[in-house]
């Protein structure tokens, strides 16, 4: 069993981390930055822990934009609008059942955040906390997900051609196969 499900010496992950484009390397800030915030929220330790698997609606989709994002930088995206690409889970999402299949999920978001970023589309993504705010006239409340709707746990800022390019590349993402949804909307300047 691997302990760290971001583990490189797992060969499944240093074959998709193989496929993504070497070209362009994270300026060091932006790498010792992400360190440290790992280390201060207690997800990175200097030395090996047990496992602690607390997998949420769309955690895999998270691991794999930290990967994606610091190991390789996608190239600058300048052809088209920009798309926001909403990774979100409703009543038919599965989640990983375990920490096997959660890690075989890291790997295929993974490829496909690299396919993006390979081919000039990925301007930036990130994950979204599962608690936030709610902030409305009359105040702000604790934010109430109602899962019939869909929990937004991350996202994709992509530049396509045209909505139809960008529902194309939403249409790759694995988090479909999963009874995921991926929302596509048009960014307005």
């Amino acid at each position: 069993m691997i302990d760290d499900p971001l583990d490189e010496r797992d060969p499944r992950l240093a074959e998709a981390l193989s496929r993504l484009h070497a070209e362009v390397e994270p300026p060091p800030r932006v790498e010792d930055g992400l360190i440290a915030t790992l280390r201060s929220r207690g997800d990175i330790r200097s030395k090996p822990r047990a496992p602690r698997w607390v997998f949420a609606v769309g955690a895999a989709a998270a691991a794999i934009l930290a990967i994606v994002l610091v190991r390789r930088p996608a190239p600058p995206a300048t052809d088209g609008p920009e798309f926001l690409l909403l990774i979100a889970e409703d009543l038919r999402y599965t989640p990983p059942a375990d920490s096997i299949e959660a890690h075989a999920r890291v790997l295929e978001y993974t490829e496909w955040a690299g396919w993006l970023a390979g081919a000039g589309r990925l301007v930036s993504a990130g994950e979204l906390a599962p608690a936030g705010t709610d902030v409305r006239a009359e105040g702000k409340s604790p934010a109430v997900v109602d899962v019939r709707m869909g929990a937004v746990s991350g996202y994709f800022l992509v530049r396509a051609k045209s909505l139809a390019q960008a529902e194309q590349l939403a249409a790759e993402s694995p988090h479909l196969k999963y009874g995921g949804t991926v929302v596509v909307r048009a960014v307005l300047h």
